[in-house]
This record gives C-alpha cells, sequence and structure tokens, in this order.
C-alpha cells in the first residue's frame, strides 16, 4: 500500500496565473501563506508549501511543450526534457539534474 503526502496530493487547484513566486516560493494572489495544491495552466504540476514537487510540465504560449521533469523540494532532479518553442529539443538545457544543477547530458 502506497501512502502520499495530504500536501501534494490534496488541496486547492489553481491556474498557473494565479500564482506570485517570490524568494523561490509560489503564492497564491494576494495571500503571504505558501500554496499547497495542484496548478493547470502553462505550468502543470504540485506546489508542497509553495516548492514545486514531482512531474511538471510548462507550456511556451504557442501551447508546445516548454519542459517535461521532476522536482524535489522545489529543485529540479532527474531527466529533464527542454524544448524550443517551434517543438525542436534543447540539447543546452536538456540533461540530467542534481540539486537544480545540470549534471550531465
Amino acid at each position: 500500500m502506497f501512502l502520499f503526502p495530504p500536501a501534494v496530493t490534496l488541496g486547492e487547484t489553481i491556474n498557473a496565473d494565479n500564482l506570485v513566486y517570490r524568494e523561490g516560493i509560489y503564492y497564491k494572489e494576494f495571500s503571504e501563506t505558501p500554496f499547497t495544491g495542484t496548478v493547470e495552466g502553462r505550468m502543470r504540476g504540485a506546489l508542497s508549501n509553495g516548492r514545486r514537487e514531482g512531474i511538471w510540465l510548462t507550456f511556451w504560449n504557442n501551447g508546445q511543450v516548454q519542459s517535461e521533469g521532476e522536482y524535489i523540494n522545489g529543485k529540479a532532479e532527474g531527466s529533464w526534457l527542454v524544448f524550443n518553442r517551434d517543438g525542436s529539443r534543447d540539447n543546452e538545457q536538456s540533461g540530467n539534474y542534481l540539486n537544480d544543477e545540470k549534471i550531465s547530458e
């Protein structure tokens, strides 16, 4: 049996346009409390205490995927795919990350 932390699996769903990013933490507009819940829209994923957690997708304004990868405690970890506006892969940014830093292709 798997148990998931309630902060990541439960909570409010919000559009990314209604979040504010301050000093590494996401907040719901007009709030001083770090947001916990699901994010939809141009960014898709979960926030726990204002930090990105789990698999995240971001999108260019034209609808193309901009990036896909995993966050742990707000830091990029593991394999990341990053794309240009035209959908081609951005090989300079794509690769393996550890603690928010690219460590290999």
